[in-house]
Order: structure tokens, then sequence, then C-alpha cells
């Protein structure tokens, strides 16, 4: 049975005067509301079913309807407020939750040195940790019975969820779509007869839909695949016989639909008790933290197992995460942080005296390219003159400062076209973040259209790729949009370079270069990019 620290005490015993006030019908003992057992998850309950189930559960849900309702208050009203921390987060830091002092911390994967982000306030006994796009935290607490958002750069809680059908949460995930996803249990007067279940939260409005409910067992992590489906860890329960190594319990992995909530078995242990943790490597992979003391990988398809690591520092395993370079970082309630590499299975303690909950890696988000543009995106007067044009419109979710790589400009007429000028080349600016475009056309054509292709780089491993087009209008009349022909000449080469490129490439003149060029174009242009790059 865990032992609740002197501030948890606090909010239990404060719990009991004012869930008698609340749901006065409740009909709940006074030595139950409030005590120890209340608040644990009542491991030893023979106390609570002496009162009867009906009586239990009615007690039960009072005092947990007090936590999301009241409990929070309570507990801001008589100890001081949140502290107020400013912490920056980088890619690979760990993030640890400490749901004995009620506390979220950063620690340094390099060093171990462990920094407060966020303290008290609304949380009470903080277990699951995830991190959003924009690097917000959030949090599920097991006493307070909520969703809690953190904002690193000021330690700023924020509740998200609470109460609903929220009760003794355990886990939290982000989906790709921002949405989050929770775990728990409902515990009735027996052990055995625990209700697990999935709960979708709404990121803005706090909104609860329960995708899954699971009757007779308990949900302890979750992790979401690369394609949505959800990965839920489960202890199974059943009082007086015996499951294979261990009596009454057994460890469960399931694949879940996360709209239908249909789940398969992916994995089960008959030896380990809990999977307190669940995280997916970069290519698919399972692996498994399962309490006590063991790393188990499992394969997405087959389901096979393999111990990756056990013994050694692990002590009781809380949850488990993948950092960038491939290594896993378990979470000990009393190791602290652990590295393990995922082929030796070699241990090394990361950092160490602090009680841990929960873990988490901050990962990195590419930046997102879907709305850049070209700045100007159109040119006049088509004077021969070389334009400079910009990029804007990629964003990158954590903020991150994007640097712009200009890689191909192409357009849809001749570089020598009539009437444009006989000016060559047409553009500039490759490895740039600024394209210098000639503001010119054929006079006899229906306008130019430039193509600009670009990568953008977060500095952090990400990167995405667009492409922009620039127009030069044949006239600014009716009609006056160019009619793009796509990318078919470089305008970064002129005709006579691509004529030298042919010759390099051995390539005769008996039908003339001109139709050479017509056929060969973009074999010729690949070949010349490749030679001078």
């Amino acid at each position: 049975m865990r032992v609740l620290t002197h501030r948890q005490m606090i909010v239990s015993v404060a719990a009991a005067p004012l869930a008698r006030q609340a749901f006065p019908d409740r009909g709940c003992p006074d030595e139950l509301l409030g005590s120890e057992e209340e608040a644990t998850m009542r491991e030893d309950d023979e106390r609570c079913r002496g009162e009867g189930r009906a009586s239990w559960v009615r007690c039960r849900r009072a005092a947990l309807r007090f936590s999301s309702l009241m409990a929070l208050a309570a507990f801001v009203a008589m100890l001081p407020g949140s502290s107020v921390y400013a912490v920056t987060l980088q890619v690979g830091d760990i993030l640890v939750t400490d749901d004995e002092e009620g506390r979220v911390l950063k620690i340094d994967p390099v060093t171990g040195a462990q920094t407060i982000v966020s303290a008290d306030g609304y949380l009470v006994a903080p277990v699951g940790i995830a991190v959003e796009a924009g690097r917000q935290l959030v949090v599920s607490d097991s006493l307070a019975v909520a969703v809690i958002r953190i904002d690193p750069a000021t330690g700023a809680q924020t509740v998200v969820s609470s109460g609903g059908n929220l009760e003794q949460v355990t886990s939290i995930a982000v989906e790709s779509d921002g949405n989050l996803v929770v775990t728990g249990f409902a515990s009735a007067g027996h052990i055995g007869d625990a209700s697990g279940w999935v709960i979708r939260v709404d990121p803005v409005s706090g909104a609860q839909t329960l995708v899954s409910g699971l009757w007779g067992r308990q949900t302890r992590s979750i992790a979401v695949e690369a394609g949505g489906t959800l990965l839920v860890g489960i202890s199974i329960f059943v009082q007086g016989r015996p499951m294979g190594g261990q009596l009454g319990s057994r460890g469960l992995l399931v694949r879940m639909d996360p709209v239908s909530g249909g789940s398969e078995v992916v994995w089960i242990n008959f030896s380990l008790l809990s999977p307190m943790g669940i995280a997916v490597e970069a290519d698919g992979g399972i692996v498994v933290a399962a309490r006590p003391d063991t790393v188990i990988r499992v394969d997405p398809v087959t389901g096979a197992q393999a111990v990756v690591s056990t013994g050694g520092n692990f002590i009781d395993i809380a949850g488990i995460a993948v950092e960038p370079d491939g290594n896993l970082v378990v979470g000990d309630r009393e190791a602290g942080v652990i590295r393990v590499d995922p082929v030796s299975g070699a241990q090394t303690v990361v950092s160490s005296g602090v009680v841990i909950a929960g873990i988490a890696v901050v990962g990195n988000q590419p930046p997102n390219c879907d709305n850049a543009v070209a700045d100007p995106d159109e040119l006049w007067p088509p004077d021969a003159r070389i334009a400079p044009v910009e990029i804007v419109g990629v964003t990158d979710p954590e903020g991150d400062p994007v640097t712009i790589s200009i890689d191909t400009i192409a357009q849809d007429e001749s570089l020598d076209a009539q009437g444009d000028g006989n000016t060559c080349p047409d553009a500039d600016g490759l490895g740039t973040a600024i394209a210098s475009l000639r503001v010119e056309r054929s006079g006899q054509g229906d306008g130019r259209v430039y193509h600009v292709e670009l990568t953008a780089d977060d500095g952090q491993g990400g990167t995405c790729s667009a492409t922009v087009s620039v127009c030069v209008p044949l006239d600014r009349g009716k009609g006056g949009d160019c009619a793009d022909g796509g990318p078919i000449f470089d305008s970064t080469v002129c005709e006579g370079d691509l004529a030298a490129a042919a010759s390099a490439a051995g390539l005769g003149r008996s039908c003339g270069i001109g139709f050479e060029l017509a056929l060969l174009l973009p074999p010729l242009i690949w070949l010349h990019r490749r030679r001078s790059g």
C-alpha cells in the first residue's frame, strides 16, 4: 500500500466535511471519507467491503466528485499557490512527475540535473505526463482527478478537464490532431471488479468522450501509434485464482481503434503485474515498462516478446519513453531515471533522488510548409530587372526558428523566348532564403510562371518542403493572370550552359541542339546540376 505524504493527507482530510456538505445523500461513513484508504488504490479494501458494496460505491463516488469539484480550490486555499518557474525546454529533455511532492521536473539528459517546471497549485499527485505541440505539458493527476496543462515558460497551471467520467486517472497521451487520451479506472468494493476506461479529452473545451470501458481491468498506460491507433496497457486481477506465476494478476497490451474503441490483444504476460508505461520506437516497435523490473519489446505485428532489460537498477518501474537517438529512458519510483540501451539492454542511471510516477521526453515536430507562399507572388512591370522574392507562411508548431533554403527555380517559358528581352539567366538565389527573379515574360505568350522549390529546417532535425509560384502576367488588363505551363525550364541555367552540358555528355548535333534540348531537357538539367554541385 502506498503511504501518502503529509501534503496529500491534508487534501484527503479536508475532503470529509466538504464532500458531506456537497453530497449529503451519499450515505458515506465518516471514518471512510478523508481516510488514507480513500486516497489510495485500496489494495486492502476489506474495511470498505464491510460497509457493503453499494454503500462503498456511493462513498467512493462522493469523495472523488469532491476531488473534481472542490479539492483544487480547498488545496489552493490551505497551502501556498503554485510556485513560479521559467524553464526552456529543448529537444531531448526528460520530464518526470513526482506524485509524492506534487511537482513536475525537467531532467537534463546529459548531466541528470533536476529543475522544477511546476509545483503545488493544482498538482496534488501528478502521474501521467505528455508533451503537446508548442511544448506545453499535460498531466493527469490521480488525486485531483483532473487533466492539468502546464506552461513550462512560466510554470502556470490550467485545469483542462476534471470530474465527469474521470476517476483514478493514470496515464495520458496526445493524438496527432491534438486531442488528449487519458486512462484510469473506477475501483469498486473489490479490486477484481475495477472498471478501466479510456477517455478522449478535447484540449480546448475539456469535453470528455468515452472511447472504451473495460470491466474487470485497470488501464495503466497508453501510447499512440503512427497510424493513430491506441496502445493500452492493462492489469487484470482475478481474486482467489492463480494466473501463471503471480496470484490473481496478469499484464495485457491491447491495440484499440481510436473511433470505435474496439480492441485486440497484442501481448499478454502472466508473470508481470502491470504494464506501467508504453512507448513507440521510430521503426514502430513497442516497448513496455512492466512492473516490477522489466522492459519488454513487443513486435507490433506478431506480438512476439523479447526482454530488453531486467533487474539491475530497476526496483519499481513507473514509465518509459524513447529519446531522439533511440535510447530508452525508464522512470523508476525508487531508482530515478535510468537510460537503457535498446540493443544491449545496458542500464545507466541518469538521475536519482526523485520519486517518479510518469516520464516523457521532449520530441520535435517538423515545420509546416502547407501555407508557404511567395511574397510578392506577382511581379510588374516586365522591365527585365531582378526582383527579390521572399517565402512566407512557413510555421513551426514548437516555435523553433526556421531556416528556408531555395532548392530549385524553374519557369514555363524558354529563357530566350521571343519578346522577352533576350536576357539570361532569369533567376538566382539557390541555397538562400530569397529568390532573385527576372521581371520579364514573352510578349507573345500568356504570362510567365516561376516555380520556386524550397526546404524549411527547424534546426532540430525537422524539415518540410514546398513549391511556391510567382506570376509575371502578360498585361494588367483582362486575362492578366498567368497560364501555368509547368516548371519546364531551369531559370538559373542559360541555354548556352545546357549546350555545354550536352557537349560534355557526348551528345551529337546532327539533329540540331534545339531539337535535342527539346527532347532531353530534363536529363540535361539534372546532369548540369550534378556536375556543378
